[in-house]
């Protein structure tokens, strides 16, 4: 019994030195530096680009207990200097998530919680003319609102110019553009409102 035990208990100081080890290499490659506020980070988090990314209180980072614990980590690029993340007081973020603010905002209310691999995108980032999509060709951009308490399912993806209603669930594979109600359920690709909550 006393074998089992000790090697419970290494498995898990490994375990713990390994999470530490990945959030503190992660931070050191971040190349962002207008960081407010301090999320929970139980899984290692990159910080890219020249615009703010602001956390509210508690904040939490990464589930140990979800796919992609131990081989993701969450993408937060704020590109330009203008742009900027906002994610709202005692929201839970899972694993493998990715938010790219190109030029405007991405904002996440409070208490939202949000699945794994889940990807919001304020931008096209090429153009959609075939002929000046390799030249730099205009961008289509827009914010992302997403208002409080929203549970947004796994491998979800939120376009540019679309905002979700407080109380609202995203169901699992949503591809989300456009506007959309508070306490309903929203599922589909392109994705609708299914019923009211």
């Amino acid at each position: 019994m006393p074998k089992l035990r000790f090697k419970h208990l290494t498995k898990g100081l490994f375990r713990r030195l390994n999470r530490l080890m990945r959030v503190l290499r992660f931070s050191l490659l971040s190349t962002n530096d207008r960081i407010i506020g301090r999320p929970e980070k139980n899984q290692p988090v990159f910080f890219s680009g020249l615009g703010s990314i602001t956390f509210g209180k508690n904040v939490k980072i990464g589930v140990s207990s979800s796919p992609g614990f131990w081989s993701t980590y969450c993408y937060l690029d704020s590109r330009g200097a203008g742009a900027s993340i906002n994610i709202g007081s005692g929201t839970w973020i899972n694993n493998g998530f990715a938010a790219i603010a190109e030029k405007r905002t991405i904002d996440i209310g409070r208490r939202c919680l949000i699945g794994h691999d889940v990807v919001i995108l304020d931008s096209n980032f090429h153009s959609l003319d075939p002929n000046s999509r390799h030249s730099g060709g205009p961008v289509s951009v827009g914010d992302v609102i997403i208002s409080d308490n929203v549970f947004i399912g796994s491998r979800v993806v939120i376009l540019k110019n679309t905002k979700i209603g407080s109380g609202s669930v995203v169901a699992a594979g949503a591809v989300l553009a456009g506007d959309f109600p508070a306490n309903c359920l929203i599922a589909g690709n392109p994705a609708v409102v299914i019923r009211n909550l």
